[in-house]
């Protein structure tokens, strides 16, 4: 009794003629390799490889990074003047300089702040760049809190000159400043012992 099943295999054809059959390959070979235009086939490739050459993609993302933010841009509100010879105005302002500008926190006189800062600003002198050059850049830095917060919140390129800056700045703060101190000169204002009453009321205002 067969236990396996009998398979027939075609037996390997013998080449009888081994050295002729080898001879004839090679000389097909040096046949092909002289025929051969390798210049074009270089060419041909170059422009397969042009053709096909995968173009480049963006790495997949995660999806935890569509609720990432996006890179943070904050236009500035001030546009800088350019200097005499046509170039932005974008010195270095040291750090000791911005430390010793008065405070304007919002609250203060606004033109006293002015005047200090004048005495401080104008000091400082720059290559190819105007006095008011040098206010423009250095008045932000002397700004702090609500003030702070407002010259940050204006439309992005709506300040070109230091006038513009001054009179915007003058328009936002001192009518709050001028409330503040007839508030506080009302609360503190006391009469004096035996002064009449219109005297004391002449006085107030």
């Amino acid at each position: 009794m067969r236990t396996r099943r009998s398979v027939r295999t075609s037996p390997l054809a013998y080449d009888h003629e081994v050295e002729r059959s080898a001879k004839l390959r090679r000389k097909a070979v040096r046949q092909f390799s002289t025929n051969l235009d390798f210049a074009s086939l270089k060419e041909l490739f170059t422009e397969m490889s042009d053709d096909e050459a995968p173009r480049a993609e963006s790495p997949p993302r995660g999806v935890d990074s569509y609720y990432k933010p996006g890179n943070f841009k904050d236009p500035s509100s001030i546009v800088y003047p350019a200097t005499a010879n046509g170039a932005v105005s974008n010195f270095k302002i040291h750090p000791n300089l911005i430390a010793i500008l008065p405070v304007f926190k919002g609250h203060e006189e606004p033109y006293a702040h002015l005047r200090e800062f004048f005495s401080i600003a104008d000091t400082y002198q720059v290559n190819n760049t105007t006095k008011d050059g040098v206010r423009l850049r250095l008045f932000p830095f002397s700004l702090k809190d609500q003030a702070k917060a407002w010259v940050t919140s204006l439309k992005p390129g709506s300040i070109h000159s230091w006038s513009e800056m001054q009179s915007a700045f003058l328009d936002e703060f001192y009518s709050i400043s001028k409330t503040a101190a007839i508030k506080n000169k009302i609360k503190s204002f006391r009469q004096i012992p035996g002064e009449q009453f219109h005297e004391a009321f002449s006085r107030l205002k």
